[in-house]
């Protein structure tokens, strides 16, 4: 695990780069009245180094906010999510899903999601002297703070693949990509990725409007992922870009 910290108006942000399987990353503001956490980390031995860390800074935990990553949160305190999230975790939802396909893959040392603490809804969320606005996406939600010109997705990352399981998640992701830029937004997290700034939004355009002209022309899945490797030799996250394929012609 590797930590680092980022100065922001009116907070600090702190950045877990767990270095595990999945490349998880999670985050904690540094307000004046305490700790907001963002996402967790999905391997006791991660959750227990980040609790040190943060224990550390002094300082309580005010809530974990839990869009995707919420097995090993309420370790860190009382969770938050939107009823998006909360559906997605039940049987037969999105999160449901890949935790059980993560538990059997690492034979049960992947920590397993427990109820959410407490349902908030979209919009505007102040938690430990910090305005928050919150905003649902995908399977879970988007955590935004305004006073930075800061949003936090799930995945971005200009330098590697991206996880697009259809057609209309590409044009979600180009829409994003349209509204991060409409925004003005400096500071780009994402929970499988470290910070970035906003010269990762052309990049990732540039990649999401040629793999949509890939997937309009490719016969067949294997064609499909040897042409977008061929196009962006350099990129990493490789399995991302077989679980698209695999889920674009299913």
């Amino acid at each position: 695990m590797k930590t680092s910290t980022i100065q922001l108006p009116g907070c600090v942000l702190h950045v877990c780069d767990t270095g595990d399987a999945l490349a998880d990353t999670c985050f904690a503001f540094e307000g004046p009245e305490g700790l907001v956490c963002l996402e967790a980390p999905a391997f006791q031995p991660d959750v227990d180094a980040w609790k040190a860390y943060l224990a550390a800074l002094g300082k309580p935990i005010l809530g974990v906010l839990t869009p995707y990553h919420v097995g090993g949160a309420d370790q860190l305190g009382e969770t938050l999510a939107t009823a998006r999230t909360v559906a997605a975790l039940a049987p037969g939802g999105a999160i449901h899903g890949i935790t059980e396909g993560f538990k059997e893959a690492f034979h049960g040392a992947f920590l397993q999601p427990r109820p959410i603490g407490r349902v908030i809804p979209e919009g505007a969320l102040s938690l430990g002297g910090l305005d928050f606005v919150i905003r649902d996406e995908g399977y879970g939600f988007a955590v935004e703070l305004p006073a930075a010109r800061l949003s936090a997705t799930h995945l971005f990352g200009a330098d590697c693949h991206s996880l697009l399981p259809s057609r209309e998640a590409i044009d979600a992701a180009l829409a994003q990509c349209d509204a991060l830029e409409a925004a003005g937004v400096r500071l780009i997290l994402s929970t499988h990725h470290l910070p970035e700034g906003p010269e990762a939004i052309p990049a990732k355009r540039a990649y999401l409007l040629r793999v949509k002209a890939i997937a309009a022309e490719a016969p067949d899945a294997k064609a499909f992922e040897t042409a977008v490797r061929a196009a962006f030799p350099t990129l990493g996250a490789e399995g991302y870009l077989a679980m698209t394929a695999a889920a674009l012609y299913r």
